[in-house]
């Protein structure tokens, strides 16, 4: 009895070893080769002239697609502007308009004078009349040439006025769509800083926009684990989700050339001494990371 009973407490005991051994590798396999945050491509969004905002109805954490409007500046002056040399193009179009007919009419003329004058040529050419009706006819064809060329140079500088008034009408365009600010690309709003109602100058920074359909993890590698790893590399990608941890694939996008020393928020107080390699690992986010959020990677065996 005693004998069976001591057989079956070494055996207990040989049980427990053996699932603190597999435990313990276990826990071996499973830890991680680097440790970082999350992070997004992020886009500060300027304004480029100056005014008074007079919409922004984004707010921070809003998902925004491409091309959605932003924020808007007050155009008025801009409009105002181009109203007014609209106003000026139509007088000096006028002016031009009767340049034009005026120009047309002599060219007119002249093309009538030039089949006179191919059909004169036929008659001189017979002896059926005499030379001189010819050269009256070629010179007529002189004159109105000259005339032609007079007209244009004399109101050459009312057609570049107007060519001038073309550009600035085309620069407040320009300017008037730069009062409005677009969503560059589908992205969520990070951080707003400024308000509707509030004066802009040209280069003020308005918000920063970030796309989160990929997320960063910037990680710290030593020199044992960056020797198992480069660009291209697939790794899992582990985070904190409730009280579990969730894997995600990623793919290792960039390798410092350059060793630093662990940041603080990173390691532990001593292993803030150790030299490491910055790496950022790519992640397809399904809307569970967010940016700031600790991470740490397993390079795939």
């Amino acid at each position: 009895m005693k004998n069976n009973k001591h057989m079956k407490t070494k055996s207990t005991l040989w049980i427990v070893v053996v699932s603190m051994l597999l435990t313990a590798c276990s826990g071996s396999d499973n830890s991680s080769d680097g440790y970082g945050s999350f992070e997004a491509e992020d886009c500060l969004l300027s304004a480029e002239l100056p005014g008074k905002i007079i919409a922004f109805d984004v707010s921070e954490g809003d998902k925004v697609d491409s091309g959605k409007v932003l924020m808007v500046i007050d155009t008025i002056p801009l409009y105002l502007k181009k109203q007014q040399l609209e106003s000026s193009q139509k007088a000096i179009g006028s002016k031009v308009s009767g340049i034009v007919a005026q120009i047309a009419v002599l060219e007119k003329q002249k093309e009538q004078i030039e089949i006179e004058i191919k059909r004169m040529e036929k008659l001189v050419a017979s002896q059926s009349v005499p030379s001189k009706q010819l050269d009256d006819l070629r010179n007529q064809s002189e004159v109105l040439k000259k005339q032609i060329e007079s007209v244009r140079t004399q109101n050459a500088p009312v057609m570049y006025e107007l060519e001038s008034l073309g550009f600035q009408v085309k620069q407040l365009d320009d300017q008037i769509f730069r009062s409005v600010i677009h969503a560059p690309c589908n992205a969520t709003v990070v951080e707003k800083y400024a308000e509707a109602y509030e004066y802009v100058s040209p280069g003020k920074g308005v918000c920063k926009i970030a796309g989160m359909q990929f997320m960063y993890l910037r990680a710290y590698v030593d020199e044992t684990s960056l020797s198992k790893i480069k660009t291209g590399t697939t790794v899992r990608v582990l985070f904190d989700e409730n009280d579990a941890i969730a894997e995600l694939p990623g793919t290792v996008t960039w390798i410092s050339p350059e060793a630093e020393f662990t940041p603080k928020t990173i390691q532990t107080r001593d292993e803030r001494a150790s030299l490491v390699y910055a790496v950022k690992i790519k992640v397809a986010n399904d809307g569970r990371i967010k940016i700031g959020m600790p991470g740490e990677f397993v390079i795939a065996k």
